[in-house]
């Protein structure tokens, strides 16, 4: 029987019938069931009634009772689809909502770990990581402290720093009390960024087997380290105030080295594969609220075998540099605040970006989804806007190219990338007067090599990567870092390349904006050709072909042990 029909019989059972007037004909009866319930209910014993009546006057019935009637009436419901009358009996319904109220009350318990686990890595070990910095700052400051009333106080603030240090870490101890691999895991790292002196390369070492060990364990989040260096002076805050407004003494010389582990979330993690050889990358979204940010879209740690996508960072990415404007156009963030844009390079940007914007509101214009959007905004009087979705469409497409730059940091790393006879006299020319340390040269040497991938598989995107490595190299404020060398590195590279005046011996490097904006516009001109551009140059410069990376479907957890 179906469940309508149980309903009905169950609404008939419960109704007093008139001996002239057929109750369950009138909507009365019906009233205490939802709207929908109801008229099904109804407009079933109306059916089962008509057909009972038309049974009857085929036999010459006319003189049957309504109560007979509709005793008939539950004869037909009760005889059709008989396997719903077993099915509801209460010796089988009574177990089924026992089993149904257990399921559901173990999806809150685990709803409610999942959520304490958050917890754990969204507020306790980033508070952790500020509490070890708030006590080496206080230890810091009883040490050069002459005052005895004063130390004194430093003193007894420590005591009270200690307590809440030693608490947080068996919070975050008793959590995974049931896992004793990934408690020990965590118990290291916790412990070394207590410790007064360690460093950054034993550090990251820690932070790779707990890493690691959430791995394995299916827990999915994600710890990474920043690392600060600074005067021993500077470090405790009161003092550092003191500086800032031009007040105290000088620094005492001495370096101190200080930590904070930002917590991520793992969205997704993804295997590529590059000459046999996997490569393992996280697809991570920021938990803590430290106020520390490098703004980069992708990192790997020096001797790691994973690499890190950083979606928060490319989701505020993406989101500020499409902007709807009134007129429907997409604004563009090429230049740094502030400097004028003397070569009209906006407008070749905007063009770029608009393109790609264009071309998944177009795509999406065609898809179902969308077309129940509309459908859905004409009915709530709202208004929709392929924006919103085309710029989430770019947030994943932005991740999905990132992580093959990430990736070739890790084939580089491994496959020990080797720097080519021209690659030195090339980065004096655009260092200038920076000092230039052999990790520096390095790094500089695997951005270079990255950015070719980058847009060697940046698909439809390549227009927009161009754009985003331009407004890299045009911001003064970035001239510390090694992206900004490699791309002045990159553009006249490509630019000879697509002329084929590239010889064994790369150009000078862009050491000017109107140098970056030549080429930029001449890239810009044969952008769609730039992926092929990007192999040749790579092939001709290094003497070996660019790395095929390819994705695979690996969903085995496995990893490697870190470089010696």
């Amino acid at each position: 029987m179906a469940i309508r029909d149980q309903l009905l019989q169950k609404q008939i059972d419960n109704t007093p019938s008139h001996t002239a007037t057929d109750i369950h004909e009138t909507p009365a009866p019906y009233r205490r069931w939802m709207p929908g319930i109801r008229s099904l209910l109804r407009l079933r014993y109306l059916n089962a009634k008509e057909s009972v009546l038309i049974e009857n006057k085929q036999l010459l019935r006319y003189d049957v009772s309504t109560k007979e009637i509709q005793n008939q009436v539950q004869t037909k419901l009760t005889s059709a689809n008989g396997i719903w009358h077993t099915i509801l009996r209460p010796a089988v319904v009574l177990p089924l909502m026992l089993l149904l109220l257990a399921a559901t009350a173990y999806s809150l318990w685990q709803s409610h770990l999942a959520s304490l686990e958050r917890a754990v890595f969204k507020n306790d070990i980033p508070t952790y990581s500020d509490a070890v910095y708030q006590l080496k700052a206080s230890q810091i400051a009883a040490d050069t402290q002459t005052n005895v009333e004063v130390l004194e106080k430093i003193n007894q603030n420590i005591d009270k720093q200690t307590a809440e240090v030693d608490s947080l870490k068996n919070t975050i101890r008793d959590h995974f009390s049931d896992s004793p691999d990934v408690v020990a895991k965590l118990t290291a790292l916790l412990d070394a960024i207590q410790e007064k002196e360690i460093p950054p390369e034993v550090l990251y070492k820690l932070v790779k087997q707990a890493n690691d060990e959430l791995f394995i364990s299916r827990v999915p989040y994600y710890i990474s380290p920043m690392v600060e260096t600074a005067d021993c002076a500077h470090l405790p805050l009161s003092s550092f105030l003191t500086r800032l407004f031009g007040g105290g003494t000088q620094g005492s010389g001495e370096r101190c080295i200080v930590y904070a582990l930002l917590s991520f979330h793992v969205d997704e993690f993804r295997y590529y594969n590059s000459d046999k050889e996997d490569h393992l990358a996280f697809f991570t979204r920021r938990l803590d609220g430290l106020p520390l940010n490098d703004n980069i879209l992708g990192k790997v740690h020096l001797g790691d075998d994973s690499a890190q996508i950083l979606l928060s960072n490319i989701d505020a990415t993406s989101a500020s540099s499409t902007v709807a404007m009134n007129d429907g156009q997409i604004q563009t963030k090429l230049m740094p605040q502030g400097m004028p844009d003397v070569y009209g390079l906006e407008s070749i940007a905007r063009r770029l970006q608009s393109n790609v914007i264009d071309q998944y509101a177009d795509e999406l214009q065609q898809s179902w989804k969308w077309k129940f959007e509309q459908v859905w905004s004409r009915l709530s009087g709202s208004e929709s806007s392929l924006l919103p979705h085309a710029t989430a469409k770019l947030q994943r497409r932005v991740a999905d190219a990132t992580a093959f730059h990430e990736v070739q940091h890790l084939i580089d790393q491994f496959n020990d990338l080797q720097e080519p006879p021209w690659f030195n006299d090339m980065l004096i020319k655009v260092a200038g007067n920076t000092p230039i340390t052999p990790q520096f040269s390095n790094h500089v040497l695997w951005e270079l090599s990255a950015f070719f991938t980058h847009l060697a598989y940046g698909e439809e995107l390549k227009g927009i990567l161009l754009n985003e490595f331009a407004a890299i190299t045009l911001n003064p404020m970035l001239r510390d870092q090694p992206h900004y060398y490699s791309i002045r590195m990159l553009f006249p590279i490509l630019h000879e390349m697509n002329e084929g005046t590239l010889g064994s011996t790369p150009p000078d490097p862009a050491l000017t904006l109107s140098d970056v904006a030549r080429s930029y516009k001449h890239l810009a001109q044969h952008v769609d050709s730039i992926d092929q551009i990007s192999r040749d140059a790579y092939e001709q410069l290094f003497e070996e072909p660019l790395p095929d990376i390819e994705l695979t479907d690996i969903q085995e957890r496995k990893i490697r042990p870190p470089l010696q």
